[in-house]
Formats: C-alpha cells, structure tokens, sequence
C-alpha cells in the first residue's frame, strides 16, 4: 500500500470517529448522563481533587485558547470500541490526535480486571487445599503427618499450614487432628469451599464497589496466594470542547509564493508557533559512574573524621611505586600487575627524595635489614627513577607514612586517619 493510500485510510478512520464522536456526544447531552458516571471505585476525596484540577485546567484553556468544555457532552473510548467494533488502541490512537487540535479533552483514566491464574483455575475445580486437608483427615478419622504428605504432597502442606493459621485442625505426637465435631468442621469448610468458589467464579471481575473492605480484603488474599493476576486497563474520558467540528484541515507550518498567489492557505490551518517551549536539551557530559561512585566512599569516609591523602600524581617513580614497598627489579613479582612505562619524560628527577632514605631501601633490597635476607641482588637507582602510571594507590600511602615519619620525628605525636580512593592504571 502507497504512503498517499496510507493516509488516505487515516483520515476516513478519522473523519468517522469524528461523526461517532457528535453522535455520542449528543446522546450524553440529552439523555443527561453526567451524574451517573463510573466513578470505578475511586473514594469523593479522589474525585473532588481530581475535579478541582480538571477545572482549573478548564479555565486556562478558557483564558489562553478562548474555548469552553462542555462537560456535559462526553463519551469514553471503551465505549466506542465496543459499539462500533473498533480497535480499542486505534481508538486511544486517534482520540489523542483530536486532542492536539484542543476538538476534545482526554481525560486518561483506568481499572483493574481480575484474572484466575492456573492454580487458582485448579482450586476453582477441586476446592481449596485447606478444604482437601480437612477433608481427608476428617474421613481417615485422623491421620500422620507422614500419611499426609504421602498422600496429598504439596497441597496438603499448604492446606496443613492454613488450617493451623486458622485453629482448624492441630498436630499432637504427630497426628493431626480437628477441632470440633467432625459435622460442624465439614459443613464449615464446605462453607468456606463455597465463598472461595464464588469468590473465583468469574475469570474476569471488575470492583466496582465503592470503599468494600470485604471485596478488597479478598482480593489482596487471592494475590498474595498467587491465585489471582491483576491487569490494569487505561482509557480515555472524552469530553467535547466548543471548537469541535466534523471536518480537519490539514496543518502546514510554512506558506511559500504560491500558496499565496492561488490563495491555496485558505484550505489549510497554519499551524501556531510555540515562542515559549524549551528547546533541545543537550548533553553537555555526565559525571562518570566510577567518579561517582568514588565520591560517596570519599564522603562516608571524610563523615567519620578520616582526611585524603595527595591523590593528583597519576604518574609516579618506580622507587615509590614499587622499590620503596619491597617489590624486587627485574623480578617475576612485578609482572603480577600490568605496568604502563613513561616515553617523556622517562625517568624522575634526580633528587626525588631524601638520599638517607634510598640508602636505606637500597640496603634492605641488596642485603636484608629488620630481620630479613633481602633479595641478594645489585639494585640500581636508574630503575627505580622510571617513571610509570602508578598501578595501585598504595604508592600514595607509602610516600604519607614517609611524610608522617619526619614529622613524628619532629613532633613527636601524631594522630593521622588518612584514606585514598582513586583511579590507578
């Protein structure tokens, strides 16, 4: 089907809803339906705000645009699907159509139905597995647990569990037994068989009952037992406005020369601009969900009195990222973490750091110190001064306690709480 074939269907479609639309209109106006609508089951507080809204949208509509709602002329979209056997969704579809061009007012509103699920259809056929219980301990005049759970499997364990939430039958020694004569416990249950049964007699059910404890009690005990699925359902309350008529213009957003030499506009509605809508939003860029995520921890931390380390040297020396924590050169050890080595510039400066202090690492790598052999080998500066993007945080914390040294050496008290949350490489 050609795109002009297309939209020539959508118009007709359209052009008859419009004709449906005056001809139900117009029988709500005579036969003055307005207060009987279906409120489906909202309380008069519900209805009186959402009343109070709709009427203050009426009044801008009346200050802004100069059009009335005439509320006593409506109809609703199930309405008009049914009557007229037309798609319910093609219906919505057009009726929001008409809303853009202000014909109608689209009031969404929606219901619940009510569907057996599989073991709620099976209750409905067999009874409940509370009256099945009772029923088979009524007739065996007592019975084991062992027997029960042989004989009825899952369903007698969950009609077991119900009928001791409800004190209708109890286990002693492990038999279980009933309370009450046997005739008044089974016409009890038979009864209670009967109210569920009623209860789930319909596959479909709408509670169109204004504030029923009764009805809304059963039904969240039905859904909490999974034998109930509920649906909601949306549709449209549509309500006339005064420009509504039973033709549309086609709308253009342009007029060029020949429109205006032929006088063709007068056949179209121009259509209004907005001066006043946003435009676009663009997306400048997003914090990222690690950064993010890192700022929370930092946050918790900084809340419990803890303070942040330097963080900002992503590039760091070998000698604090790895010689300074003992990690060995040349050595199988550093291949356990990916290493990212510096072209410009490749190496640190020359005094990095106090010559006491890399004499002392030196000494412990070559020969061992603090009771331990070191690993026997000839280290070399010019390793250590290579610089790479540092591979974890802990390079951060070695060069704190270097610093927290001298100044305890100072000092002679400190009390550090120090955390770093960062990116490493």
């Amino acid at each position: 089907m050609s795109t002009n074939n297309v939209e020539e269907k959508k118009n007709e479609e359209l052009y008859n809803l419009l004709n449906i639309l005056e001809e139900e209109f117009n029988l709500s106006k005579i036969e003055n339906k307005n207060n009987n609508k279906n409120d489906d089951g909202d309380d008069d507080d519900v209805n009186k705000r959402e009343d109070n809204n709709n009427n203050e949208y009426y009044k801008k509509l009346k200050d802004e645009k100069g059009l009335d709602v005439l509320i006593n002329e409506y109809t609703t979209s199930l309405k008009i699907s049914k009557k007229y056997n037309i798609d319910h969704n093609k219906v919505m579809g057009m009726i929001k159509k008409l809303e853009t061009l202000y014909y109608i007012i689209n009031l969404i509103k929606s219901f619940n139905t009510y569907h057996l699920s599989d073991e709620g259809k099976q209750y409905l056929k067999e009874g409940s597995p509370e009256f099945i219980v009772i029923k088979y301990v009524i007739q065996n005049n007592k019975c084991t647990l062992e027997d029960l759970k042989k004989n009825l499997g899952k369903i007698g364990d969950i009609g077991l569990n119900t009928n001791l939430k409800n004190h209708f039958t109890q286990i002693y020694l492990d038999i279980i037994n009933q309370y009450g004569h046997d005739e008044e416990l089974l016409f009890a249950h038979l009864k209670n068989k009967n109210h569920t049964k009623n209860a789930l007699n319909n596959n479909e059910m709408k509670n169109s009952c204004k504030d029923n404890n009764i009805i809304n009690n059963l039904i969240q005990d039905l859904k909490k037992r999974k034998l109930l699925e509920i649906k909601k359902n949306s549709y449209s309350h549509v309500i006339k406005t005064s420009i509504f008529k039973k033709d549309i213009k086609k709308q253009i957003t342009d007029i060029n020369y020949l429109l205006l030499k032929n006088e063709e506009y007068k056949k179209y509605d121009i259509k209004k601009y907005n001066f006043f809508s946003s435009g676009k939003k663009i997306n400048k860029g997003n914090i990222h969900l690690l950064t993010k995520q890192m700022r929370t921890f930092k946050e918790i931390f900084f809340s419990l009195g803890f303070e942040e380390m330097e963080t900002h040297n992503y590039v760091e020396s070998s000698f604090w990222c790895f010689d300074a924590l003992y990690i060995p050169q040349q050595h199988p050890s550093r291949d356990l973490q990916d290493t990212f080595f510096i072209k410009e510039p490749e190496t640190c400066i020359d005094k990095f750091v106090d010559t006491e202090y890399i004499d002392n690492i030196k000494r412990v790598h070559t020969h061992g110190d603090y009771g331990s052999f070191g690993w026997n080998y000839k280290w070399k500066l010019e390793e250590s001064k290579k610089n790479v993007l540092r591979t974890h945080t802990t390079a951060n914390s070695c060069r704190a306690l270097f610093k927290l040294a001298k100044e305890y050496k100072e000092a002679g008290c400190i009390k550090p709480k120090n955390i770093l949350v960062s990116i490493v490489f």
